[in-house]
């Protein structure tokens, strides 16, 4: 077989066998080419030994890694403090949106919003009555209870009340 016949048998095969292709020839070059492809072949997917470390490398190693162990150890602590305090702010701006008939993703603020679409602004749905009297009415008490004579010069609105000193 002529070299050109040869290029063409390994371009139909997809190059993906060259040393079977090689070995099918009678020539002993050709033979021995495919014994050589198909050991560089098996030698290129050998992964390399690893140079063995030093005691002073091995320990600087060790070291590395306990410190990394214990940054993972801090890092899943705080990220678990932080999911915690998400869910406890989500709960409570939950239940602030539901006292005052709110959209609890975007209070009405989000045009693409998937809930509202930018309606949900406080007193869009009819508000949680007993959540409104235990969260909302306080506050509307103490506005009631301030005397329109306590806001300051020129303007309409009470003083807000100052806040408790505990």
């Amino acid at each position: 077989m002529d070299s050109q016949a040869l290029l063409e048998q390994l371009a139909s095969n997809g190059g993906s066998d060259v040393s079977a292709v090689l070995s099918e020839h009678a020539d002993p070059r050709m033979r021995l080419l495919a014994k050589m492809w198909a050991e560089r072949s098996v030698s290129s997917h050998v992964e390399p030994e690893p140079e063995e470390a030093t005691g002073d490398q091995a320990q600087a190693y060790d070291d590395i890694i306990q410190k990394m162990r214990r940054t993972m150890r801090r890092l899943r602590r705080v990220a678990k403090a932080m999911h915690h305090e998400l869910e406890d702010q989500r709960d409570i701006n939950d239940a602030l949106a539901a006292a005052l008939g709110a959209c609890p993703l975007c209070w009405g603020e989000d045009d693409d919003c998937r809930d509202c679409a930018g309606r949900g602004a406080p007193g869009h749905v009819m508000p949680d009555r007993e959540l409104f009297e235990r969260l909302i009415q306080p506050a509307a008490r103490r506005f009631k209870h301030v005397q329109h004579d306590d806001a300051p010069a020129g303007t309409d609105e009470p003083t807000p009340p100052e806040r408790n000193q505990a």
